[in-house]
This record gives C-alpha cells, sequence and structure tokens, in this order.
C-alpha cells in the first residue's frame, strides 16, 4: 500500500530544496563569472612607454578582452573579438603653418580615414583601436625623437631630482625621529614608515622613466621603433603598484589614526593639578591607544587661570623598551637644561625644571606642567603617584 499523499509531499520538498540549492549557486558563482569576463588593468602608462601601452591592449584582445575607451585604469570585457590596437603620440610640427589644435584633428583624421576608432588618451599617448590590422602613418620619427630630446628628457630630470630632494627630506627623519608619539596608534606607525614606500616609488618610477626615455630616443636615432621586452612590463608593474601602495599606506595611517584614538572618562589613575596641590576643576576625559609598539597610552591636559599640566603615559612590555623610548624620546626633543634623577630626567627651556620624564613598572612617563618642579620638591608628588 503506497502513502500518495507522504509521497507527493516528498517529491515537492525534493524539488523546492534542488531549486533552493541552484538559486544558493547560482548566486555564489555570479561573482566568479563576472570576474571571467571582465579585467581590471592599470593602464597609467608613460609617454616613453607608449608602444608598451599597445602592445599589452593587443595580447589582451588576442586572448578576447577588449575595452571601449582608456583611462588611468580600463576595465576590459571577455567579447571573444580580436581587434587591433595602435598608440601613437601626437607632437606638433613648429614649422607648419597650421596650428596645433588644427595639426592634431588633422592628425586623428587620418587614423580615422585608415578605419580606426578613437577609443581615449592616457596622459600623452592616443589610443585606436580597428578590427583589422591596418598600416597607418604613425607620427614622423624626427618629430617624436626632438619631442623626447627636449620636452620629455627635461620633464625626467626635474621629476627625478624632485624624488631625490623628497628623499633627502623625509626618509631621514623616518630612522632619526623614533620618539614614541610615533608609534601610539597603528595608523600612526603606518604615517611613520609611509614616506620611506612614497620615495622608493617616485624614485624607482621617475628613473624608469628616464631610462626608458633615453632607450627610446637610441632607437628613434637609427629610425626604427621601440621594441617591447618583459622587463619593461614588470618595471611598470613595480613603479605603479608602488605608488598606489605608498597612497593607499597614507589613507590607511590616517583613517586608523583617528579610529584609534579613543575618548575615554578620567579615572583615579590619572594624575591632576589637585594631586599636586594646587585647585582646578578635573578634566571629564582623557585619550587613549594602544599599538604593536605600545600596550597602551594616554594623554591627559588639565588647566586652571595659572597652572596647566599635560601628561603622557605609554606602557612597555619590559623596562628595557621603557629607557630605550626614554632615550628616544630626549633625541628628538632638545631641551636646554636636563638634572638627572633616580630614574629619568627634570627637563626645561629656560629658567624652571617645568618637565618631567621617567620610567616607573614598564611605563614612560612625561609630565609637562607650567610649575617649578623643583619647588617643594613637587617633581617627589610625581614620582610618588600610583600611576
Amino acid at each position: 500500500n503506497l502513502d500518495f499523499s507522504s509521497l507527493k509531499y516528498n517529491l515537492n520538498f525534493c524539488t523546492e530544496n534542488k531549486m533552493q540549492g541552484l538559486a544558493h549557486a547560482r548566486k555564489n558563482i555570479l561573482p566568479f563569472l563576472m570576474l571571467s569576463v571582465m579585467k581590471f588593468k592599470l593602464t597609467n602608462y608613460d609617454a616613453s612607454d607608449y608602444k608598451l601601452l599597445e602592445y599589452k591592449l593587443n595580447n589582451l584582445s588576442k586572448l578576447g578582452y577588449n575595452c571601449n575607451s582608456v583611462d588611468i585604469f580600463t576595465i576590459f570585457k571577455y567579447d571573444n573579438k580580436h581587434f587591433y590596437y595602435k598608440t601613437d603620440i601626437f607632437v606638433p610640427d613648429k614649422k607648419s603653418k597650421l596650428s596645433n589644435r588644427e595639426q592634431r584633428d588633422n592628425w586623428l583624421m587620418n587614423y580615422i580615414d585608415h578605419g580606426y576608432k578613437f577609443i581615449g588618451k592616457s596622459k600623452k599617448i592616443y589610443i585606436f583601436k580597428a578590427e583589422k590590422n591596418i598600416k597607418v602613418k604613425e607620427t614622423d620619427n624626427s618629430l617624436l625623437l626632438k619631442y623626447f630630446k627636449t620636452n620629455k628628457t627635461l620633464t625626467n630630470i626635474l621629476l627625478v631630482f624632485t624624488a631625490l630632494f623628497l628623499s633627502f627630506l623625509l626618509i631621514p627623519n623616518v630612522f632619526v625621529n623614533n620618539s614614541p608619539n610615533e608609534f601610539i596608534t597603528n595608523g600612526s606607525i603606518l604615517l611613520h614608515y609611509a614616506p620611506l614606500v612614497f620615495c622608493l616609488s617616485l624614485i624607482v618610477r621617475f628613473i624608469n622613466n628616464y631610462m626608458q626615455t633615453e632607450k627610446i630616443k637610441n632607437t628613434l636615432t637609427k629610425q626604427t621603433r621601440p621594441k617591447i621586452n618583459n622587463t619593461r612590463e614588470y618595471s611598470f608593474i613595480l613603479s605603479n603598484w608602488l605608488f598606489i601602495i605608498s597612497i593607499l599606506v597614507l589613507i590607511s595611517g590616517f583613517c586608523l589614526d583617528t579610529i584609534e584614538r579613543k575618548t575615554v572618562p578620567v579615572n583615579d589613575n590619572i594624575l591632576s593639578l589637585n594631586d599636586l596641590g594646587y585647585t582646578s576643576d578635573r578634566s571629564e576625559t582623557y585619550t587613549k591607544s594602544s599599538s604593536l609598539f605600545i600596550n597602551e597610552f594616554y594623554s591627559y591636559f588639565e588647566n586652571n587661570d595659572d597652572e596647566a599640566l599635560k601628561i603622557n603615559y605609554y606602557r612597555f612590555d619590559t623596562n628595557k623598551k621603557a629607557n630605550k623610548n626614554l632615550d628616544n624620546y630626549l633625541k628628538t626633543n632638545n631641551y636646554k637644561k636636563k638634572k638627572q634623577i633616580a630614574n629619568g630626567y627634570l627637563l626645561s627651556n629656560d629658567s624652571n625644571y617645568d618637565s618631567i620624564i621617567f620610567v616607573k613598572n614598564e611605563q614612560l612617563i612625561i609630565v609637562q606642567t607650567t610649575l617649578n618642579l623643583l619647588k617643594d620638591d613637587i617633581y617627589q608628588k610625581l614620582l610618588n603617584f600610583n600611576y
């Protein structure tokens, strides 16, 4: 005896599960299908690499990936078609009676009349596309050589000089300025080392462009066109992605630094002017953060009509790290006078010792005031406070 109602229910249940499974699979596989039919490429090529861009576009087209426009970043869609791309640089002829704009329009029409479609411009490079490999007269070698010898060479020299100058200004600070304030958040750590990546990316990028320009000048002098090799492609990828990474590091650094600095209510472990014998209304909050290098940091500021107090507290894993950061702080902050005490220094830039730095229980503590800390041994109260 068959229970047809039960059988019907089971069949419906299986069918529904199958349809749900197919829908779920379709939902999961759709992003992968989209990625397989599209490519997102960096096409921010320098003028010295204009034939490398042509080589790249044609190789992608052989695989069935094509674009309808070209910019700094370009989307290539898979259409299983093979197009032919041309890249060229427009250089006006100063001997011509036509204006630069008229020369450019005539130059563009030469490509269009031969069956090419203008699809965009990346910096100085014009990009054209056609269904057939059509021969067309490109910019004259003599005009290209003149452009690369004058305009481009001068620009490259200025850019290389700028990169080296910025490196001279910024990179030493990465290694010299190791004050603990540089490492109070993970964002501030990124910002501290960002100039290293940024300057390196500029040097690699501009020197690569300079060297490639010199190679092009040599080939154009021999009345030939630039040759393409994998080394050029790798140097382009390295120089551009280093620059992009440096920008991402800067943006991430600023965002993380802002997010990781938290404002929290004051507690009894925060030193105040009242603890030093001065009347004052305590501030309600203080700033707190932590990072890979510093287990805990807080900064507190308080003042009344006559006195002010600021305390920075850094907690480390060991006293050794705390003492090392004490030395780093003193190296990056030049005080006129230092008076050594048991576990730190009294500091001054005028007649009074108004600041103190010391290590206590794996903590580096820096207190800046408007008080004379030697008066009535105020600095002893600072040392003995239960941080």
